[in-house]
């Protein structure tokens, strides 16, 4: 099974190396292929990539990525995990909130 390399596995190297990277958000494309050269695939960081999701709303079909969906949830005081499939309630209300 592949190791998992986290943002702050990359962040931490990146530190060492002092070039610098934000505490949170994307980490540059730049920095990850400095930090991927030379290394084993299964060692290698990966950044997530947003998941679209379709949901229709009246006669209107909605995308949106599933990470924006999941911090609306949490700002209204959804319960709504990290991973997974979103909720029906948590998908047709973001998707409300776009139309």
């Amino acid at each position: 099974m592949a190791a998992v390399v986290t943002p702050a596995a990359v962040r931490l190297w990146a530190a060492e190396k002092n070039i610098p990277v934000a505490p949170k958000g994307r980490i540059p494309d730049a920095v990850v292929k400095e930090f991927n050269k030379g290394r084993r695939s299964n060692k290698r960081y990966v950044p997530a990539t947003p998941v679209p999701v379709d949901v229709k709303v009246g006669r209107k079909t909605v995308s949106f990525d599933t990470r924006a969906a999941r911090a609306w949830a949490v700002e209204q005081g959804m319960t709504s995990a990290s991973k997974g499939r979103l909720s029906t309630a948590v998908k047709e209300g973001y998707a409300a909130t776009l139309v």
